[in-house]
């Protein structure tokens, strides 16, 4: 599991030096020290990506639990593992296939990470 640093750290290659969002990561791992690597079942689903909009209306609060996702998803061992998750989504970044924040869009949810295909945001605002 990615430490909150690295979180953190995910936070200010994708949006910027000096824009990592701790209190995002505090709540969706709030339940970790309960429920341990089953925390992943609560907050961390497209749902919490929409929730962080609807309750704060701050846009880098947002692609933070974005990213935090999918992050999350990919240090499974099912998917890369935790040794290699920050590399592969630098790598996807790199490559076009992970967005790249922009203070004017949300995030889009990846069929790969949340199911289906693009969300109309409008439809949710």
């Amino acid at each position: 599991m990615p430490t909150h640093e690295t979180h953190e750290n995910i936070d200010q290659i994708f949006m910027g030096i000096g824009n990592q969002q701790p209190d995002v990561h505090e709540m969706l791992d709030s339940l970790s020290t309960l429920l341990q690597s089953n925390h992943r079942e609560v907050f961390h689903d497209w749902r919490t990506v929409e929730m962080m909009w609807l309750n704060t209306r701050d846009i880098k609060k947002t692609w933070s639990a974005f990213y935090h996702v999918i992050l999350d998803a990919l240090s499974m061992p099912n998917m890369v593992g935790r040794n290699s998750c920050v590399a592969v989504m630098v790598d996807r970044r790199d490559d076009g296939t992970m967005p790249i924040f922009d203070p004017e869009e949300f995030p889009p949810r990846l069929g790969e990470f949340f199911g289906g295909g693009e969300v109309n945001w409008e439809d949710n605002d």
